[in-house]
């Protein structure tokens, strides 16, 4: 195992879980709202690991005391891959990695410090420390929790959503340098911090993201927003109101040019463990336009059933989290557990209204947190075992879901390096 605190490649030592590894609650709650977003255009098959071969990069948390994270290598995000932990590199704080697709590098992101390190990473997956770039200066936290707030819009600009500072970071990949700084300030909610939604669109010049909103007793607030980001200007275009949704984190585009926007199932976690929560819903707003014209519970479209975290399946279909109530764990009682319980099936529905729900039976139930990655033209999820020993990726591009590789721990980022 590589440590990004001492990078010599080589170094191996082989990782094992505890087998009575405690489940860290903070943790958990940030692991209700990891994400990403992102697209590789090249497409491909998987293949062979080598010169020629496609490389993937599996991020995963695993929540033991003191909660630790890696970045492995793999050659295959199918059935039956091996997430090798042994030559994996280790990331400080249990952090997580970011890249652009495609790019052959990874960016670890320091867990408690706000930092992120450049690696190359080698045709035999060994992963060689370039430059580390620090946001001291602008930010307070790293938000190694979620995703969702490392956005890539091209090889020499990237954004780090920085929801804790209410600012935005501008900085260069290609010269890991600082290049400026867009304030967020007029996304703040009294009385709550902001949290990143699990993926982001771009519509034209804008990049459109969600905000939920958290109290420091983990109580959600009634409100979201969506911010629209001028990616050519670096300014904020309009930040939108989602009055009386709970928690929005999903944000989909179909082909027409019309954003959807969804309310994520740890909506449902909160109000499940006594606490105050709005309703799920999901809304949207019209190609060219900034004002929310559908409104609908998200339930209405699930058959009554509980739901959250929209993940695109295609055209205007989108896959949701569905809980079946009959089998929520005894004893649940706070977040963690409703999220643990595997009581939580996909289920498909067309955001256009056109085709009727449809819950998905083929794949036994798991746990309820879910991100998107969108890899190679396709969209994955992910789904848990109970305590989060380990977590599979699941195939969402079609009308039957497929699994796909299983991880230690919690599957938090992946995305293609060549």
């Amino acid at each position: 195992m590589t440590s990004l605190t001492s990078p010599r490649v080589g170094s191996r030592r082989l990782y094992r879980m505890p087998e009575s590894a405690p489940v860290l609650r903070p943790l958990l709650i940030a692991l209700l709202f990891s994400g990403c977003s992102g697209e590789d255009p090249s497409g491909g098959e998987a293949g062979s690991q080598g010169p020629d071969g496609p490389l993937y990069a599996v991020s995963v948390r695993i929540p033991v005391t003191p909660v630790t994270a890696f970045v492995a290598i793999v050659d295959s995000l199918e059935a039956g891959t091996e997430v090798d932990l042994e030559t994996a590199l280790e990331i400080p704080n249990g952090g997580l990695a970011v890249a652009p697709e495609g790019s052959g590098v990874v960016y670890a992101v320091d867990g408690a410090t706000p930092r992120l390190t450049r690696f190359e990473v080698s045709a035999d997956g060994d992963f060689e420390p370039t430059e580390t770039l620090s946001t001291q200066e602008f930010s307070r936290s790293s938000n190694s929790a979620a995703v969702g707030n490392f956005v890539f819009v091209s090889e020499t600009k990237a954004y780090i959503i920085d929801t804790l500072s209410l600012i935005i970071i501008v900085w260069d990949p290609s010269t890991m340098e600082i290049t400026g700084t867009i304030d967020l300030s007029g996304a703040q909610l009294g009385g709550f911090v902001a949290l990143i939604g699990d993926q982001s669109v771009q519509r034209g010049s804008e990049l459109v993201f969600a905000l939920g909103y958290v109290s420091v007793d983990a109580a959600f607030g009634p409100d979201s927003k969506l911010v629209f980001l001028d990616t050519e200007t670096d300014s904020i275009a309009r930040i939108v109101d989602v009055n009386g949704c709970a928690q929005v984190s999903s944000v989909l585009l179909d082909p027409g040019g019309d954003v959807y926007a969804a309310s994520g199932a740890p909506s449902v976690f909160n109000r499940l463990a006594g606490l105050s929560a709005g309703v799920e819903c999901i809304v949207r707003v019209p190609a060219g336009t900034y004002d929310i014209e559908d409104y609908a519970l998200l339930s209405s479209r699930t058959d009554g059933a509980p739901a959250g975290s929209l993940l695109p399946q295609g055209g205007t279909k989108a896959y949701a989290r569905v809980l079946d109530e009959d089998l929520i764990a005894p004893g649940a009682s706070d977040l963690g557990d409703f999220n643990q319980s595997q009581a939580w099936r996909w289920g498909l529905l067309d955001l256009a209204g056109d085709e009727p729900f449809e819950l998905i039976t083929s794949l036994d139930p798991k746990s309820g947190s879910t991100t998107p990655f969108h890899i190679d033209g396709e969209t994955w999820g992910s789904q848990g075992e109970p305590m989060f020993a380990s977590s599979t990726l699941v195939n969402l591009s079609s009308d039957r879901p497929r699994l796909g590789l299983e991880a230690p721990g919690v599957i938090i980022n992946v995305f293609r390096l060549r």
